[in-house]
């Protein structure tokens, strides 16, 4: 894709402990302000989705990425309630005083942070499909086997789940399987009919390579 970031593109601002965090803006720029926290892997670039919604609904998307994905520097010993902090900064770098958090599938528990460690900020927040905290089988039983499985390894093995996340960012970097969404026999009938008529394939291994950018 020639432009994956769409008209605006890509940006990054300092944090105050020298980190760089990567982020990029859709919808329409003079809307209300909402973050939009993306799943895993994922990137700013899941924004793009959600650019024209945003634009009928008013609203001005800004999509973060959250330490060690794309463009945003890796952060050691980080822990999900660290995450607020850094929304809270860019929101000040951009001059927003107070916003709303969105959150999908993996950036949920993100976004219920935020509203734990910042309500002050918040005007809402919305969870799509979000991650229930992964702390035992039950609470696994309607995800994808892919990550059923990718859960049981960090809870027991985290050094062989890092070689699996190496392996699947070489797979993406290199073969960029485009088509796979299509034919994926995990999704509904409505989600690959929508998936063989637009471009979303394109886009989703767009923001999945984008995630590998600074590695596993």
């Amino acid at each position: 894709m020639a432009d994956p970031d769409g008209a605006r593109g890509a940006r990054s601002i300092l944090l105050s402990d020298g980190r760089t965090l990567g982020f990029a803006e859709y919808g329409d720029p003079g809307g209300r302000p909402v973050f939009f926290n993306h799943g895993l892997p994922g990137s700013r670039l899941l924004g793009r989705t959600l650019d024209g919604p945003a634009r009928r609904a008013g609203a001005r998307l800004i999509a973060p990425e959250r330490p060690g994905c794309g463009q945003s520097s890796y952060q050691e010993h980080r822990t999900i309630g660290m995450w607020p902090a850094d929304l809270a900064q860019l929101a000040d770098s951009l001059g927003i005083g107070r916003f709303g958090v969105m959150g999908f599938s993996a950036g949920g528990p993100y976004t219920a942070a935020c509203a734990r460690h910042i309500p002050e900020r918040l005007t809402r927040i919305s969870i799509v499909c979000g991650m229930a905290p992964p702390d035992g089988i039950r609470h696994a039983q309607g995800m994808r086997l892919g990550y059923r499985a990718g859960f049981a390894l960090a809870q027991y093995s985290p050094w062989l789940a890092l070689r699996v996340w190496d392996g699947v960012g070489h797979f993406f970097r290199t073969l960029r399987p485009r088509m796979g969404w299509k034919f994926d026999i995990e999704l509904s009938p409505t989600d690959r009919a929508v998936l063989a008529s637009t471009d979303l394939p394109d886009l989703l291994v767009e923001d999945v390579v984008e995630a590998f950018r600074m590695g596993s």
